[in-house]
């Protein structure tokens, strides 16, 4: 007797695991003028620190033209993790995670202008309990503000809230 079928396997998505081999990756910026200057130092599936490999992360992309690059773990509702990028006239770049380990990141996508109004970016984490992961922004007054993941490519962050800051006396 035989049987036949399908199945799909679901897990929790790693952070800074943009291949999709279940272990993060530390991805480093290089100087040397490549247009594909991220380089993986790290790959915890390999449980040891290496020698920098170059992987084409996000196919013709220049990485010097970004002044902000931040992981911020699956905003765009693949189950990998996804790169941001603000490029020096402000405006926000996603880049997926492929889960493919020859090309880890895909081609970016315009998220919006206005981004230069932030001095620093961070996420990465669930910071309400619901599942989802954020981008945290603060503004050159001192005010951050939380941006929720939508799961969305085309519109991977939803309005943002303020969550702090400091108030004029």
């Amino acid at each position: 007797m035989s049987a036949s079928g399908a199945f799909t396997v679901v897990r929790t998505p790693g952070l800074h695991d943009f291949d999709g081999n279940g272990a993060p990756e530390l991805l480093v910026r290089g100087g040397d003028g490549r247009a594909r200057a991220l380089d993986v130092i790290f790959d915890a599936a390999a449980g040891e620190l290496g020698s920098p490999r170059e992987a084409p992360f996000g196919r013709d992309v220049d990485w010097r033209a970004y002044d902000r690059l931040e992981s911020v773990g699956d905003i765009a509702g693949k189950h990998l993790a996804d790169v941001v990028a603000r490029d020096r006239s402000g405006v926000l770049w996603l880049h997926q995670g492929a889960g493919d380990l020859a090309h880890p990141l895909l081609d970016r996508v315009r998220v919006g202008g206005g981004w230069n109004t932030y001095d620093k970016l961070a996420g990465g984490s669930d910071l309400t309990g619901d599942g989802r992961t954020y981008l945290v922004a603060t503004d050159r007054t001192g005010v951050l503000w939380l941006y929720p993941a939508t799961g969305n490519a085309k519109a991977p962050l939803s309005a943002r809230k303020r969550v702090g800051g400091c108030r004029s006396v």
